[in-house]
């Protein structure tokens, strides 16, 4: 029987959790989907997960001006996608990131009037409908998601119950009937290995963690005045960061003595073995891969209530101050280092929970069934098609 075909689309492969999750994705469900995974070029301070997708077997097509950047080069690279959609005939287009999101949805939609019956679903990591921009361009994002999503998306994944409810509910970015929760997953065994191998206490000096991009979004600037804050009482402590961006060399000036900046890390196990907490400080976030990875690993988490980090964090799994405050945030770092019984609890509750929930082989049963779905969906749609025409005969 001949596999039913997939495409993928993602702006691009750069460190982090949304590339992982797609290469996954690709590779792990071969057995079943013809997958194309269609990307853009990573930008000049970013880093490309190259090693990662080709240790999967995983080889993408390029696409020019697909990328994060918006810009004039959108247009070029839309009729760019159309053509690839055309060549390759997928019956599902599965897009992540807002910008490949927009480009990958039209592109279906415009080929779905001319008489293709491509499904479209779109997973949303994380979202620019605030935080990221002005507030008329913000607007301008929540009117175009609205329309795709009730237009252009067959179904709407959220990867979180609180992104979930933000996306219907607040944001209405499509009819509640087309959203899934499907949370992500991972590959746990080496992050296992690393709990396994952990010291039973905060080593002397203590490492605070911060993994993810030097972006304005994840307000590093708090993180880094957090950890100022700790050190007035735990005059040791180091802050470790691996991550890169924009804010790297304004950040590297205005560091706590001892900052630790390590650059992009595609091995995030080897950055949790060198910490002993990790902490975030964004301002929106989808579902942090780092906290669910720092569970795994036995490493505590203290991070601002931002999305999906209510949920992960709740029921005890770990510590969550306003956002903004890097006064509270602090003493929650310092609450996990300080407070014995308080850690080991929250890194068993957390631990408990990323085996049970987060593992890759259930991600994959997850959208393996979606995709089922939607086939079959498709399918019953044709036969009734053509009964129609057997009976006007």
């Amino acid at each position: 029987m001949e596999k039913k075909k997939v495409m993928r689309v993602i702006a691009r492969l750069n460190v982090g959790g949304p590339a992982r999750h797609v290469v996954w994705l690709s590779a792990r469900l071969d057995r079943c989907f013809e997958t194309r995974l269609v990307t853009g070029f990573v930008e000049a301070n970013e880093e490309e997960m190259t090693s990662f997708y080709r240790a999967e077997g995983i080889t993408p097509v390029y696409i020019r001006g697909l990328g994060r950047s918006i810009g004039l080069r959108d247009l070029p690279a839309f009729f760019r996608l159309l053509c690839e959609m055309r060549r390759f005939r997928p019956d599902i287009v599965h897009t992540h990131t807002a910008k490949a999101g927009l480009l990958g949805r039209s592109a279906a939609l415009l080929l779905n009037l001319s008489g293709r019956r491509i499904r479209t679903v779109h997973t949303f990591h994380g979202h620019v409908l605030h935080g990221y921009f002005s507030a008329p361009v913000s607007l301008l994002f929540r009117l175009l998601e609205r329309f795709l999503g009730h237009v252009a998306t067959d179904r709407v994944i959220a990867i979180s119950r609180q992104q979930f409810e933000e996306l219907c509910f607040r944001y209405k970015v499509a009819p509640q009937e087309r959203f899934r929760i499907i949370p992500l997953g991972l590959d746990l065994a080496p992050l296992e290995a690393v709990a396994r191998n952990r010291p039973s206490h905060p080593r002397k000096p203590p490492r605070i963690g911060f993994i993810g991009r030097l972006t304005s979004i994840k307000e590093p600037h708090v993180f880094l005045e957090a950890i100022r804050r700790v050190q007035k009482t735990e005059r040791d402590a180091v802050a470790v960061i691996a991550g890169d961006g924009e804010l790297r060399s304004e950040l590297e000036q205005i560091a706590p003595p001892g900052t630790r900046f390590l650059g992009n890390r595609s091995e995030i196990a080897e950055v949790l073995s060198e910490i002993d907490l990790l902490a975030l400080s964004s301002r929106n976030e989808g579902t942090p891969l780092s906290i669910i990875e720092a569970f795994a690993a036995g490493v505590p988490v203290a991070s601002t209530a931002a999305g999906g980090c209510i949920d992960l964090l709740a029921d005890g799994r770990g510590l969550l101050s306003p956002i903004g405050e890097p006064d509270l945030l602090a003493q929650n770092i310092l609450r996990l280092l300080r407070d014995e019984p308080l850690r080991s609890e929250t890194i068993r509750r957390a631990s408990e929970f990323a085996r049970s929930h987060y593992n890759l082989d259930r991600l994959l049963s997850d959208i393996e069934s979606l995709y089922s779905e939607l086939l079959q969906i498709r399918n019953d749609r044709n036969d009734t098609g053509e009964a129609k025409r057997v009976k006007r005969m």
